[in-house]
């Protein structure tokens, strides 16, 4: 028999430290060590606790318990597109690790709007996340000055804010775009068309295109690049129509975002223009796990995405953990592989 008595409102009762104590036998202080793992408890009145704790479906007030031991046990991860079958694989990486380590992951979607990812940085910041992964829309820094500020341990992820001290794991931007657009050129082509987002223009996957056609002697061309803040297959079929209804269009086309290849794959369709046939086609990365689903088969890079997310996790909790203090940012660079599939032919076959 209970030494107290429960009034239960529409089913709406939530027990409290004091309820378990009471059931226990024990102060609220011992119970309270249990939980926290912040002191001595002995075998048998843990056993008491823990019976308590079951059989009232006692769940610790998190909010509380973060003001007393300083952590919130959660950490959030901004990504620019979750709908992109990539991103989804970075987010199994880190969650993975998440899991093991006790802490909740609180994911982001930004829709590579620079606003969205300011009021998610802010708004992370106010609830003290303990510590926060992102892939920046590199469009502005004030808000990761704010995070720094903080002392919240910061890790970039796919790609990093250039300014900002933080540990960072990227995949081979550079080396990605220069080996497809080798490719593209050792099979003939050498009007190739490119479509990618505006931050590209200043980053290595344009870097690595404009390398490889400089090495092929092929002349740079204004009109053969298509630029969007946007990220969508609607801008890809739009972009793909403006190089394809030129005077001169390209017999290739680079995209720098497997959204971008998909609009083009629709345009393509819709205007009975036949991949490789007539025009070849490569994405920087590829659609991971729905890759099967894609006629014809891209060429294109496998990018380690799960991978990235775990060992951006990996950093993330070494800082958390105080494991990897100092001055001193780790910046871990992976390499995929590229795969020439069924989107690319010699030109003029």
């Amino acid at each position: 028999m209970l030494p107290f008595t429960y009034i239960f409102l529409r089913g709406d009762f939530i027990p409290t430290l004091h309820e378990v104590a009471a059931l226990a036998g024990v102060s609220r202080m011992t119970v309270s060590r249990y939980i926290n793992g912040s002191g001595y408890v002995s075998e048998q009145i843990r056993l008491k606790i823990q019976e308590a704790i079951n059989q009232l479906q006692y769940r610790p007030n998190r909010i509380a318990r973060s003001l007393t031991t300083g952590t919130t046990k959660n950490i959030a991860l901004i990504l620019s597109d979750i709908s992109n079958p990539l991103y989804t694989l970075i987010i199994k990486g880190v969650e993975t690790l998440a899991f093991e380590h006790g802490y909740n992951l609180i994911v982001c979607n930004t829709g590579y709007s620079l606003e969205r990812e300011q009021e998610y940085v802010y708004t992370l910041v106010d609830k003290l996340v303990d510590g926060i992964i992102i892939a920046p829309s590199c469009l502005g820094t004030e808000h990761l000055k704010e995070v720094k500020s903080k002392n919240i341990p910061l890790v970039f992820v796919a790609r990093k804010a250039e300014g900002i001290a933080a540990d960072c794991v990227t995949f081979d931007d550079f080396y990605g775009s220069y080996q497809l657009i080798k490719h593209l050129t050792e099979l003939g082509h050498r009007r190739i068309g490119v479509i990618c987002r505006q931050v590209d223009l200043n980053n290595q996957r344009l870097d690595g295109y404009q390398k490889a056609v400089a090495e092929a002697h092929i002349p740079y061309e204004e009109s053969l690049l298509q630029t969007s803040t946007v990220v969508d297959e609607l801008v890809g079929y739009d972009c793909a129509r403006n190089l394809l209804e030129q005077p001169q269009p390209p017999t290739a086309i680079f995209t720098t975002v497997n959204k971008f290849a998909g609009g083009t794959l629709l345009y393509c369709r819709h205007k009975h223009v036949e991949i490789p046939r007539q025009l070849a086609l490569v994405s920087f990365d590829s659609f991971a796990e729905v890759d099967y689903l894609i006629v014809p088969q891209l060429t294109c890079n496998i990018i380690p995405a799960f991978d990235l997310g775990h060992k951006a996790a990996e950093l993330l909790f070494l800082r958390i953990n105080d494991c990897s203090p100092g001055s001193s940012f780790s910046e871990i660079s992976l390499k995929g592989e590229m795969l020439v599939r069924a989107s690319t032919v010699a030109a003029g076959s």
